[in-house]
């Protein structure tokens, strides 16, 4: 599957695009403020007065391009560099972080907390971004998902969390509101893999991973079932830790073309046998020992790779 179009290099089919419904954000929205921030004692997470000031700036400020976790994106790891990270390369990744969406005319919000006050770049932020600061104990997770879920199904959030606590609060209240979660979490999150090194600092643009244009799951598009095929990350040395982590790079960007037979103008076929077990898992169906086989089937299976 082409990664920037969503076109199957097998069939030439597009996949469907991403998108929740109105009534599906303002659920998962709810969700998020009701079972995850506000759960039965607000103040474990956050106080009364800081939400309500936050919801009245999203109802202020309208919607957002782009929703950052500054402080994620800022604490990003760099190779060589001890575990505190210094305040002045915290403070440049994320200025370089925010100059990459702002030359693109994006509306960004960042998400902070007290200390981005003592960035050397502090000013320039909240020139090129709208800044809200949380309290220093307050969940940020939370707010920066609430913000995206804000904006509609055009913002983007970026942050390397994984929000695994997240979803699986939800998926443990209903798990119809798990798979929604997901969804939303596979087609809005952009993560930031590291950063261009510029002499001998990693103080240059940022390396982030964007989310597929289109769905994820088993879906028929004209004569074809275009099928995710779940993977185990490679753990090679040369292989990016961040990318292997994400939800959908690191396990399920690989796919089976399945339908009618596709030739080229030479009158050939580039699909090749692969096992059927692995789509009837990806399906979550028993496993069986079977092939594809052209002899007996007019179908034939394609492994197409992002």
């Amino acid at each position: 599957i082409s990664f920037h179009s969503g076109a199957c290099l097998n069939c030439g089919e597009r996949l469907k695009k991403e998108e929740l419904t109105e009534t599906e954000i303002e659920r998962l929205k709810s969700s998020i403020l009701e079972i995850v921030l506000k759960g039965e004692d607000t103040y474990q997470n956050t106080n009364p007065q800081e939400l309500d000031f936050f919801l009245k700036m999203l109802s202020k400020q309208g919607e957002f391009d782009v929703v950052i976790d500054g402080l994620n994106v800022a604490l990003t790891r760099i190779p060589g560099i001890p575990p505190i990270k210094p305040i002045g390369l915290s403070s440049v990744n994320l200025l370089e972080t925010v100059l990459y969406f702002h030359k693109q005319g994006k509306r960004i919000l960042v998400i902070h907390r007290p200390s981005i006050k003592t960035y050397p770049h502090y000013a320039q932020i909240l020139e090129l971004s709208h800044l809200h600061i949380l309290d220093k104990l307050t969940q940020d997770d939370p707010y920066f998902i609430l913000a995206a879920l804000h904006s509609g199904n055009s913002c983007l959030c970026v942050t390397s969390d994984l929000l695994r606590q997240h979803l699986v609060r939800l998926v443990n209240f209903n798990p119809e509101l798990g798979k929604l979660f997901n969804r939303w979490q596979v087609a809005h999150q952009v993560y930031v893999t590291g950063f261009e090194k510029v002499k001998s600092s990693y103080s240059g643009k940022p390396g982030l991973i964007f989310p597929p244009k289109y769905t994820v799951s088993a879906n028929k598009t004209g004569c074809h079932w275009h099928v995710p095929l779940l993977t185990t990350p490679t753990n090679n040395p040369g292989s990016n830790p961040v990318q292997e982590r994400t939800v959908y790079h690191g396990y399920i960007a690989t796919w089976a073309c399945v339908g009618p037979e596709v030739r080229d103008q030479r009158g050939e076929s580039s699909a090749r046998e692969v096992d059927s077990t692995q789509i009837l898992d990806s399906l979550g169906k028993k496993k069986k020992k079977t092939m594809v086989r052209k002899k007996e089937t007019k179908f034939k299976v394609k492994n197409v790779f992002d």
